[in-house]
């Protein structure tokens, strides 16, 4: 007993010595690693020190690309004259992509002081469209026209936006101009679109060609209407009768019908369908247009049979003209396909496609 005890009387005196030689390391490293923070921070006063930056409503750009025009960060000195700056650069940054409308939400942005730190809160606008005002379409349907528009209310306003609609509803053919004004709206704090339209209206008159001579001729009779009843669609019926020597006189009656967004969508319908002696031709077309300069891809689709004559000629050998020698009636059928891919943005693209025939 009496050597046991004897022998644990060292181990317990070593056992606090090592305690307290930890302790004392703990302290003093923190101490050291406090006074670290300060010296690279350059912080005297914490109540003027940056604690938390938090950004909102960048919708359009990462937290990290707002973040790289500011000097106001974390840990950062607080400075009034130096945060002014720093929104100044980003509504900068906005307007030069196109943002024109962009703007710091200073009803939502806020600046909060305590003892510990200075908490900052930032709300970005980037300009939201609140309502869109169409005029000068007498015939075509308000709808027609907005759905060609490449934004909606709700939206982030874009410039390249604007100008791409504008020159999506001056390809229709029943549009003959169209300004797109934005203007801001400060009751609504949003932006009000103002569309301006002018359409290219006629009646749907005949027309009427009778090409006859003595050799023969044709006779064409056409109606024509690009925009049924407002909606967008484009029809054609034509007769046209054909009268050559020594042939029998051809007539064809040709219906076509073109239906753009069926169903809402982006894909466009056309068709054809031609009656005439030989027998019946018609095409169907399913295209799905790359619309925009932002879509990503299109596609084409065509199935088609086609009836008709097919002659056959030879060289008379006195009097050195072609002669026909003999008729064949030819039925063709077709099946083909298209789909692109498209890769760059507005001002330079590239695509592969894949095609079936």
């Amino acid at each position: 007993m009496v050597d046991f005890r004897f022998a644990t009387r060292p181990l317990g005196t070593l056992c606090l010595i090592a305690l307290f030689s930890i302790s004392i390391h703990v302290e003093v490293s923190s101490e050291t690693a406090t006074a670290a923070q300060n010296e690279t921070t350059g912080l005297g006063d914490e109540s003027t020190t940056v604690r938390s930056l938090v950004i909102k409503g960048n919708d359009s750009f990462s937290e990290q690309q707002i973040r790289a025009l500011m000097r106001t960060d974390v840990w950062s000195v607080y400075d009034e004259t130096a945060l002014a700056s720093d929104f100044e650069a980003i509504i900068n940054f906005y307007k030069e992509n196109g943002y024109h409308f962009a703007r710091i939400d200073k009803e939502h942005t806020s600046v909060k002081k305590f003892a510990d730190g200075v908490y900052l809160g930032i709300e970005i606008d980037e300009g939201v469209i609140g309502e869109i005002n169409l005029s000068g379409n007498e015939k075509t349907k308000k709808d027609v026209i907005l759905r060609e528009l490449l934004f909606e209310v709700g939206d982030v306003y874009m410039e390249a936006d604007k100008e791409e609609s504008e020159q999506i509803l001056r390809d229709k053919t029943y549009i003959g101009a169209a300004k797109i004004v934005p203007l801001w709206d400060a009751s609504s704090n949003a932006v009000a679109i103002q569309v301006n339209v002018t359409e290219l209206w006629s009646p749907p008159l005949p027309s009427i060609d009778p090409a006859l001579n003595s050799q023969g001729g044709t006779f064409l009779l056409g109606l024509r209407e690009s925009n049924v009843f407002g909606s967008g669609h484009d029809t054609e019926v034509r007769y046209q009768r054909i009268s050559e020597i020594g042939e029998k006189t051809k007539s064809l009656l040709t219906w076509k019908y073109k239906m753009p967004r069926v169903v809402s969508s982006h894909w466009n319908f056309d068709g054809a369908y031609i009656q005439k002696r030989e027998g019946d031709s018609w095409a169907i077309i399913l295209e799905r247009p790359q619309y925009t300069l932002k879509s990503r891809w299109s596609a084409r689709f065509t199935l088609s049979e086609s009836v008709g004559d097919f002659s056959w000629f030879e060289m008379d050998p006195f009097s050195h003209k072609l002669k026909r020698t003999d008729r064949f009636e030819v039925n063709l059928q077709g099946v083909a396909g298209r789909i692109r891919r498209y890769f760059g943005n507005r001002e330079r693209q590239n695509y592969i496609g894949l095609w079936a025939a």
